[in-house]
This record gives structure tokens, C-alpha cells and sequence, in this order.
């Protein structure tokens, strides 16, 4: 019970560290906030289970071990407690490091063509870790010797025979059936309790029974699921199953019945002898939001190159509000189906191509999905040593590497002549921690670090922030002094654009992709040299290949047409958190896991209860069906 108590903390402390759900310390990318009660019943029932599970693994292995072992059945309680140890720890530290990022196919380009001076960088990222291994294990000896010792000499009789009396088989057996009721029954609380019970590899044990006994019709989703299935005797019927428009039955149970499919006309092909043979450039920036054109520091611009180009701003959002998709969607004109990638288009057109990023492009497989490669020039974080690098960590989320690196590539690549270019850079300055060792301080003084950002230093985070926005700008500046010297800036269209928003304690979140807002899905967007001059609509990154196309065009009336209204989500499109819909006057969205309708009228505005919109779930239900070739769809 000891050993279990203290493996239970230990789990718990992983958990806290990995997603800090209690403190909120670092609450980068935090989905949820939980009151006292919450974080108390989550933490009582995560300690719980754990021990409880542990318990039983021990009494079950020293059945089996005391006819074979005799007095060291003893070793049967260290080999669960040191099993368990080792598995959580693979599962947060090993694990969960390797899926939220780093792909063993990439590890070999990681260590400069050596997979194990790769894995000599990887082996820094748990460093960290084995003092409070080598403590927590040294601990439980102390606790397993102490008590071995006190029952050989009589002492603390009473409480191991009490324990004993707890722990026999059949108290074992009702108290895990009774947890295995509890489990999933605490999870209904609230979602936010869900959320934070599930972190929990033992708990999401304890709530698989109820979950398999609870899918009646064997759909995948019970009473216990999230969402919970609305018609558990119907195989048909259940969360984001396929809409059959028109049959009067509403498969995924949210909007009704699909009516009819609602058809988004196809672009037509980009038609070469309309176009100028001008140069491109596609500059994302990283976590940029929309208001950095029009903030102010100290009296002066945050971002005065970008504010002072010619050109015309874009109302742009991005539709998942996190780096991967927003990237796939932009330079492939497509939300779901492949698409045609920018960089074929321009080959097909016998541009140079060229891929300038200061991040990682094989994190989400983005540099596949988006044919990156097939570039004549393909430069990213990973083409760089490690001494260049921004950050220390080698997760392919995380490796970046200074806009001014980048921009030196560029600078090379572009020196070389050759007839007209499209360029895609990426500079990573803005990304959370917003601040990296070495890069300069323009904009502040002492940058917040990053176990100091909370709500109360949002003053600093913002500077901070600022500071980051202000090195890329200046980057941009380097840029067009280049095509200055070059004597191509006239000619060269420009398109400069966030690839997503980012959340400064707006209504009290940080980061992006965790919930559709205008601070996170907005993003700074301007279209530098074009003739043709967008609307001031909002505008989805789905449409950058057209803004690209109607700014090269030589008559701006052949322009072709951009939707009015951007479709954003949470998740994956196919089985989203949240839907929004930005239309000219608003944001209207809806949680998938709460069943609740809210409504932010523009930037920095709260949350209000808002009218049900099951135009926006028809259109949504439209996307999933036109990439499914079916004879429903009409």
C-alpha cells in the first residue's frame, strides 16, 4: 500500500508535468480550466485507481509466488511496483514524446546521417528526469526495507493485519467492479473532468468495461463516450456518422436531417496566359495574430515594415487554428482531398521553387502532404546543426531555428538568378515561449521566461510577444532590401500571412487549436503588389493559392471568387471538439462535447450564448460527404 501510494503520486506528478492541469503552470495549449472541487475529485480518483490497481496486481502475483518463492515472495510486490514504474515512465517520457513528435524516419537527418548521434539528441530530452527516477526508486527500497523489517520484529502488527483484511481477493474483486461503474460515472460530471480524468492511462483502464458493455449496437460509442452515443440501439445513428441527406434521419444526431448536399463549385484551373510572370513570395509567420498591423509599443509600430508596404490587407482565418492543417490548407486550396500544391502549380509553370522554413516540415508530414519536396531548393530546421537551433529540444514540434538563418538560404538561393521564383518561407519567432536564447530584445527589456507566464504577467507576455512580432518584422525588412538589390521588388507579389491566430489569456487561454476564437484562428494576412484588390470579407487560408492567382492576374476583373464565410473546427475536421463559422458579423460556434451554441461578435469580445445555426453542421456535413464518393450525394 506504501509502494502503491507513492507510485500513485509519482504518475500523478507526470501528468501534472506533461499537461499541468492543477497548477496551470505553463498552460500553453490548455484545453480546459478546472475549479477546486474538480482538480480534487480528479486527483482523489486518479491516486484511487492507481493504488487500488496496484493492490490487486500484488495480492494476484503473491498467490502465485508464496507456493514457489517461500519468504521472498517479496520480490512479487517489487517486480509490480518496478513494472509500473518503468511503464509510466516509458508512457510520458519515451512514449508520448515520440508521438507528439519526433518520427524515427527523420531521427538519421536529425544527427547530421547517424541515427546514433540522433539518438544522442534525443537522450537529452529525459536528462532531466533521472534524478527524480533514481530518488523515487531509492524511496520505495527505504519504504519496502522498513517495512519488511518492522513486521520481522513486531512492530505496526496491527495496521498490516488490518491492511491484510482489506486487501483479501473478494474485497479486491467488488472494489475493482465498483471502480470500474465509478470510473466512467466521474467522467460525466463534466466535460473538463473527462478531459483531465483521461490523462490517466489507469483510469482510462477502469472505464474500458463500461464503455464495451455500453455499446449496445457496436458502433464504437457507448453511454460513457465522448460524445455519448445519442441512439445506442441503432448501428447507424451515433457521433459524426455520415449524413444520407434527404432520408429524414439525422445519422450523427446534431443539425437535423441534412437536406440536400450543400455543393462549393470548383475552382477552375489556373489559366497561364492570364497570368504576369511575377515572382512569389509566401512568407507564414508562425503564431502571428491579426492585430499585429495595428499594435503600438511605446508610440511606435510593432511591426513597422509590414504596416508601412503598400498593399491590402486580408480578414484571413485559419481553419483548425494550428500549424499542420492551416499549412496543408493554404498551399494545397484544399481542406480535405489533396489538392494541387503551390509549389507544382509554379513548377508546372516553370517558375524556380524554392522551400525556405524555420521549422521542421516533416512534423504532421507536412512536407509530403504538401509535395515540399518536390522543390527545386528544400531548406528546414532539420537541414541545420544543433548550435543553430532556437530551442534545445529535438521534438520535431519544437526544433526551429532563427528567421535571419533562414533568410541566409534565402538569400543564396535567390542570388542565383534564373527567371522568376515562388518561394515559401516560414520564420518561427512568434511560437510559444515566444522568446529564445540569443535572439535580440528590441521590444523588451527582461522577456517573460517561461515558467512565469500566467494571467497576472500578461502585460510582459505581450511585450514579449511583441518582442518576437518585431525580429520577424525585421526579417522582413532583410527581404525586401534583398529584392531591392536584386531589382525585382516591383516585381515580385508578396503574401504575408499567420498561419494561425494566438490566444494571450483571451478569455483565459493560451496558445491555439484548443478553442475556435478570432484570437486563435485570425491571423495576420497582407497581399503586397497586386493590382487586384480583395474584399473585406473573411477569408479562409484555403483560399491563399486563389489571393496568389487573382494578385498575379493581368486584368483584375477575371479575378476568381472567394467565400464570405470561413468554416473553422477544433480536432480533426472529420471528428471535431468545435465548429465555428466566421461570417461578416460574428463568430457563431458550437461544442461537440457539450452540446452548447456561443457567439463572439469580434476580437477580444466574450463568449455569449448563442442562437442554434445548423446552417454551419450542414455545411460541415457537406465537406465530410464531398470527399466520400457516394450516390447519396446529389
Amino acid at each position: 500500500m506504501w509502494l502503491g501510494t507513492v507510485l500513485a503520486f509519482y504518475h500523478l506528478f507526470l501528468i501534472e508535468r506533461k499537461r499541468s492541469f492543477i497548477l496551470e503552470r505553463e498552460p500553453f495549449l490548455l484545453p480546459y480550466h478546472l475549479g477546486v472541487s474538480g482538480k480534487g475529485l480528479v486527483c482523489v480518483l486518479i491516486v484511487f485507481e492507481i493504488v487500488l490497481l496496484l493492490a490487486t496486481a500484488s495480492v494476484l502475483l503473491l498467490r502465485i509466488a508464496r507456493p514457489l518463492l517461500g519468504r521472498f515472495c517479496w520480490i512479487a510486490v517489487a517486480a509490480v511496483s518496478a513494472g509500473y514504474f518503468g511503464l509510466v515512465t516509458f508512457e510520458y517520457h519515451v512514449l508520448l514524446y515520440l508521438t507528439d513528435g519526433i518520427q524515427m524516419a527523420v531521427l538519421r537527418q536529425l544527427g547530421g546521417g547517424n541515427v546514433w548521434s540522433a539518438l544522442a539528441y534525443v537522450r537529452s530530452e529525459f536528462s532531466g528526469l533521472l534524478p527524480l527516477a533514481v530518488a523515487a526508486l531509492g524511496f520505495s527500497v527505504v519504504i519496502t526495507w522498513f517495512f519488511l523489517h518492522a513486521r520481522r520484529r513486531g512492530w505496526a502488527v496491527s495496521g498490516g493485519r488490518r491492511i491484510e483484511r482489506l486487501l483479501t481477493p473478494k474485497r479486491l474483486l467488488l472494489g475493482n467492479l465498483l471502480m470500474a461503474v465509478a470510473a466512467p460515472a466521474c467522467g460525466l460530471v463534466s466535460f473538463p473532468v473527462h478531459w483531465a480524468l483521461n490523462l490517466s492511462s489507469v483510469h482510462r483502464l477502469y472505464t474500458l468495461p463500461g464503455e464495451y458493455l455500453t455499446d449496445f449496437d457496436g458502433d464504437g460509442y457507448s453511454l460513457f463516450s465522448s460524445p455519448p452515443d445519442f441512439a445506442p440501439l441503432d448501428r447507424s445513428r451515433h457521433p459524426y456518422a455520415l449524413e444520407i441527406p434527404g432520408n429524414q434521419i439525422d445519422e450523427d444526431g446534431v443539425g437535423g436531417d441534412l437536406p440536400s448536399v450543400i455543393l462549393k463549385p470548383n475552382l477552375p484551373a489556373w489559366d497561364p496566359a492570364k497570368l504576369r510572370r511575377r515572382n512569389v513570395l509566401l512568407i507564414v509567420m508562425e503564431s502571428a495574430r491579426a492585430d499585429l498591423l495595428d499594435s503600438d509599443v511605446d508610440g511606435q509600430p510593432v511591426m513597422p515594415v509590414l504596416r508601412s508596404l503598400p498593399g491590402q490587407r486580408l480578414r484571413l482565418f485559419s481553419h483548425a487554428g494550428f500549424t499542420g492543417p492551416s499549412l496543408f490548407a493554404m498551399l494545397n486550396g484544399s481542406l480535405l482531398t489533396e489538392g494541387t500544391s503551390l509549389i507544382d502549380r509554379f513548377k508546372a509553370l516553370g517558375y524556380r521553387t524554392g522551400v525556405f522554413s524555420g521549422q521542421a516540415e516533416d512534423f504532421g508530414n507536412t512536407a509530403a502532404l504538401c509535395h515540399m519536396r518536390n522543390a527545386d531548393s528544400f531548406i528546414d530546421a532539420t537541414s541545420f546543426p544543433k548550435k543553430l537551433r532556437m530551442q534545445t529540444s529535438t521534438d520535431l514540434a519544437s526544433l526551429s531555428v532563427p528567421a535571419r538563418v533562414v533568410n541566409a538560404k534565402f538569400v543564396e538561393w535567390c542570388r542565383r538568378g534564373g527567371g522568376p521564383f515562388f518561394a515559401y518561407l516560414n520564420w518561427q519567432e512568434m511560437h510559444f515561449p515566444y522568446d529564445c536564447p540569443g535572439e535580440p530584445h528590441p521590444l523588451v527589456a527582461q522577456p517573460v521566461k517561461r515558467g512565469e507566464i500566467s494571467p497576472t504577467t500578461r502585460e510582459r507576455l505581450l511585450r514579449t510577444y511583441w518582442n518576437s512580432a518585431r525580429i520577424v518584422d525585421q526579417a522582413l525588412g532583410e527581404v525586401i532590401s534583398l529584392l531591392d538589390e536584386l531589382g525585382i521588388r516591383e516585381q515580385t507579389l508578396l503574401l504575408v500571412a499567420g498561419d494561425h491566430g494566438e490566444a494571450l489569456f483571451d478569455n483565459g487561454y493560451l496558445g491555439h487549436g484548443t478553442n475556435v476564437s478570432y484570437e486563435q484562428n485570425a491571423a495576420l494576412g497582407k497581399l503586397i503588389n497586386s493590382e487586384w484588390t480583395p474584399p473585406a470579407v473573411p477569408v479562409g487560408s484555403v483560399s491563399a493559392s486563389t489571393i496568389i492567382y487573382n494578385g498575379l492576374l493581368r486584368h483584375p476583373e477575371d479575378a476568381l471568387p472567394l467565400e464570405s464565410e470561413v468554416l473553422c473546427y477544433t480536432g480533426t475536421l472529420q471528428k471535431p471538439e468545435q465548429l465555428g463559422l466566421f461570417t461578416p458579423s460574428g463568430l457563431t460556434r458550437y461544442s461537440f462535447s457539450t452540446g452548447l451554441w456561443s457567439r463572439q461578435l469580434s476580437p477580444g469580445s466574450p463568449f455569449l450564448q448563442g442562437p442554434v445555426e445548423n446552417r454551419m453542421i450542414h455545411e460541415w456535413e457537406s465537406l465530410l460527404l464531398s470527399a466520400v464518393p457516394s450516390p447519396n450525394i446529389h
